[in-house]
């Protein structure tokens, strides 16, 4: 049974590597496509480029725990596509269906002369047809990503200066995650010693769903601790590995 939940293991990690990075972020390509109909290129240092009805946004990097973007560019052009206004930010929040940045920027061309009139601002609202949901399905997220890509893109991230706690504990969730087939066997094995004859099935599987219930339960929980920061991510992440692990033992040893 064992050899069996260790072969499900390398399987489920085989596919988080390979097959899974590719269709969400086709997923995710279409979507954003087809029915948002925005345009949107991300590249490998994790800026993200948005053309919209004559303007083109920029953002460096979007935090999608708390819903804030940092080192934001608004281009604006006219119908020649000359640049006529410029809006640089180092960063903002969304409030009230408005983006409001700060530390800002705007320069604004005069269509006479030509030259840019450079106005400073504390803080600036932005009327955008951008959401954060939109903003949450354009980044790189970890599933997108195999184990190295997402280890080097963290490094990528901390070494300009940005939080990247949630794709630390995903990092973790990456290696732990996959074992929960080799728990949930160990788990099963001592349910079904212990449970009597003529009752296998139907108690089997009535166990097995509600403990599976309740793993997800506890291991979302424990991510969402460690998105937080309230946990260090390599605990957030083993966290619900370790209890189920430990309750898989103790049936193993009380079954008869």
């Amino acid at each position: 049974v064992l050899s069996i939940g260790l072969l499900f293991t390398v399987f489920l990690f085989f596919l988080s590597e390979t097959i899974v990075p590719i269709t969400i972020n086709k997923a995710n390509t279409i979507w954003l496509k087809e029915v948002k109909k925005k345009s949107a290129v991300i590249s490998r240092e994790k800026n993200i480029w948005i053309k919209g009805n004559r303007s083109i946004l920029n953002i460096k990097y979007y935090n999608p725990t708390n819903k804030t973007v940092s080192g934001i560019t608004l281009y604006y052009f006219d119908k020649d596509f000359t640049l006529m206004r410029r809006v640089d930010a180092e960063d903002g929040f969304y409030k009230n269906k408005r983006w409001v940045f700060h530390e800002v920027m705007e320069q604004i061309r005069d269509k006479e002369t030509g030259n840019y009139q450079v106005i400073l601002h504390e803080q600036k609202v932005e009327k955008l047809d951008l959401l954060p949901d939109d903003l949450k399905r354009v980044i790189k997220k970890s599933e997108e990503m195999n184990f190295k890509e997402l280890y080097l893109y963290i490094k990528n991230i901390e070494s300009e200066g940005y939080d990247a706690t949630i794709y630390r504990v995903d990092l973790n969730a990456k290696i732990a995650f996959p074992f929960v087939c080799i728990i949930m066997c160990l788990i099963a094995t001592g349910i079904s010693i212990k449970i009597k004859k003529g009752r296998t099935l139907s108690i089997c599987i009535t166990y097995g769903i509600g403990i599976i219930f309740l793993y997800w339960i506890l291991y979302s929980f424990c991510l969402s601790l460690g998105y937080g920061g309230i946990l260090p991510p390599i605990i957030a992440s083993w966290m619900a590995n370790l209890i189920f692990l430990c309750f898989g033992g103790l049936t193993l040893l009380n079954a008869e």
